[in-house]
């Protein structure tokens, strides 16, 4: 019998990853619904706002680092990232995966989260959160930019109300250090998270040094039914491919030889 390789590691795929298919309960994830197109999205101010997440710090939705945004200073686009294109010192094109919007998120200047409330929920049962991130810094349209190395560290919380929100008890956290003009990313995170509450606040916060404005990028949010896949269920499911592929070429061997 000949076995179709791929057809059985979709299958096998759907069975070692329950996340992949559940509903996302996440709105907005990757930014794309907007009320006045991009720019900053913070309370304070009526330039635009992202459906379905809160904010009242300096943290906007791009969809090019290296072409300017509106933000409360001025009354033109004047924020923008380094990017190759800019004569940053890396390679971005200034563009997040697949071409999404991304919020960039200030660790300096009137920091504070990005957060949604997810409704319902089940107590107890385990959730897969997914979301791509990066790390830039921020450059100055009147000038050459800030110069210098940057530290900072994106942090995840996932807490029952808004009001119980501690800034020292995220999920999950990442630090990264930044050349002068630097960027680093996209990475593709997977946390599996327990639910304590119908209820849950999902909230990014970024803090950093010194006072150029590091940034830290998120998009593609998603929160699916289901915990992440242990590495040893996807060593079982990728030894099972191996052993299918060993057992179709010997069934192959035996055809041509009774050929």
């Amino acid at each position: 019998m000949r076995y179709s390789l791929f057809a059985l590691a979709i299958a096998a795929g759907i069975t070692a990853s329950p996340a992949s298919a559940g509903a996302n309960f996440v709105t907005n994830g990757d930014f794309s619904d907007l009320t006045n197109g991009v720019g900053q999205i913070t309370e304070l101010y009526d330039i635009t706002y992202a459906v379905g997440w809160t904010t009242w710090g300096y943290n906007k939705v791009m969809s090019d680092g290296n072409v300017a945004v509106m933000t409360q200073h001025g009354d033109a686009p004047n924020f923008a990232l380094w990017t190759q294109a800019n004569g940053g010192a890396s390679t971005w094109d200034g563009l997040a995966p697949n071409g999404s919007n991304f919020v960039a998120m200030n660790s300096v200047y009137n920091a504070d989260r990005v957060y949604q409330t997810i409704d319902g929920l089940t107590v107890g049962d385990r959730y897969t959160l997914a979301f791509d991130n990066a790390f830039g810094q921020q450059r100055l349209l009147d000038g050459s930019g800030y110069d210098g190395p940057t530290t900072q560290t994106f942090s995840v919380y996932f807490q029952p109300s808004s009001a119980s929100w501690d800034q020292n008890d995220p999920v999950w956290s990442m630090a990264s250090d930044l050349p002068s003009h630097g960027f680093e990313g996209w990475f593709a995170e997977n946390l599996t998270l327990t639910a304590t509450s119908a209820s849950e606040v999902l909230s990014f916060f970024v803090s950093g040094s010194p006072s150029l404005p590091p940034y830290s990028l998120f998009t593609n949010v998603s929160l699916t039914e289901g915990a992440v896949p242990e590495p040893a269920t996807w060593a079982m499911a990728l030894a099972g491919f191996a052993g299918l592929g060993l057992a179709g070429w010997r069934s192959a061997r035996k055809a041509a030889r009774a050929a």
